[in-house]
């Protein structure tokens, strides 16, 4: 915060905002973005004035632009999916079979981490919604994913980005328990994007899939807790 101008009295509200608070996303240069997207903030949270707490039942907060159906998208959205990330309108729509969702972050290019944060993600976002922690090795997974991973049938010895997924993965969401389910929301899963359970498109716009995940929060959050 003190990188964006922010000290204590500010943000207390006890002295004048610093004037990073009233300039749009595009008015910031580089580094302000930067530092905002350590603060997990990206374009469409800071646009929309949002220091929300996350408050959904996956560890960060749904990036809503990526569950957007490819119509739904400005032509510039298009390019930059097209020509930066190879998106094709069905990778698009059918989320989790285009080939750069196999990449972690850090595997993506200099350009691609800018504009993956035109398109609304930073890293912890695009590990977990995109790429599911594969890329990861199994020592490094955090101690939480590592035993969601142990829920839904991983090991040491069968994670991996290359290796098949457990059996687990080809039943639907309502045939998962609520401890699976659970699991898999901490990977960043939802009844639209689960390999066994997912539409062949998305369906609708992302306040449609927030009414859903609204309902999966108030079903999980408890177990997630």
């Amino acid at each position: 915060y003190a990188a964006l101008g922010w000290s204590e009295s500010s943000w207390c509200g006890e002295s004048v905002a610093p004037p990073t608070s009233k300039r749009s996303w595009n008015e910031l240069t580089e580094q302000e973005q930067l530092n905002a997207t350590k603060l997990c903030l990206d374009r469409f949270h800071w646009d929309q004035n949002s220091l929300e707490v996350n408050t959904g039942p996956f560890p960060f907060i749904l990036p809503p632009l990526r569950y957007e159906q490819w119509s739904s998208l400005t032509f510039d959205q298009q390019q930059i999916a097209m020509t930066v990330f190879l998106y094709k309108e069905k990778t698009w729509d059918n989320v989790g079979t285009a080939d750069i969702e196999m990449r972690s972050f850090d595997d993506l290019t200099d350009i691609q981490k800018t504009y993956a944060v035109e398109l609304g993600f930073y890293e912890k976002t695009w590990d977990c919604f995109q790429n599911h922690y594969r890329s990861e090795t199994w020592r490094d997974l955090r101690p939480g994913i590592r035993s969601a991973s142990e829920v839904l049938g991983w090991n040491q010895s069968s994670w991996g980005i290359t290796k098949p997924t457990p059996d687990i993965y080809d039943q639907t969401w309502d045939e998962l328990s609520v401890e699976e389910q659970a699991a898999a929301t901490t990977l960043c899963y939802f009844d639209n994007t689960w390999p066994g359970g997912a539409r062949d498109q998305l369906v609708g716009s992302v306040s449609f899939l927030q009414e859903g995940i609204k309902s999966q929060a108030a079903r999980l959050l408890p177990k997630v807790a």
